[in-house]
C-alpha cells in the first residue's frame, strides 16, 4: 500500500485475527504490527499507527523520535 502523504513510502500493513491485545481492554489493532496499539486514546498509543518504525512523536511535530538507520 502506498502512503498518501509520502507516495515515495510503501506501508506494509498486517492482519490480526481478534484482538491483537487480548489483555488490554484500550487497544485492540495493530495495523502495523509494531507492537503498539492503534487506539490513540488507549494504554500505549502508536503516534503512527502505519510506520512500523515510528511510535512516538514527543514533540507534537509530526515526524516520529526514531531517527535510525531505516527508519521513515
Amino acid at each position: 500500500m502506498i502512503d498518501e502523504e509520502n507516495p515515495g513510502l510503501m506501508i506494509e500493513l498486517c492482519e490480526h485475527i481478534g484482538d491483537a491485545f487480548p489483555n488490554d481492554v484500550t487497544q485492540s489493532s495493530d495495523i502495523d504490527c509494531d507492537g503498539r496499539g492503534d487506539n490513540a486514546t488507549g494504554i500505549a498509543p502508536d503516534a503512527f499507527p502505519l510506520r512500523k518504525t515510528q511510535q512516538d512523536d514527543n514533540d507534537g511535530d509530526g515526524y516520529g523520535n526514531n531517527f535510525t538507520n531505516g527508519a521513515y
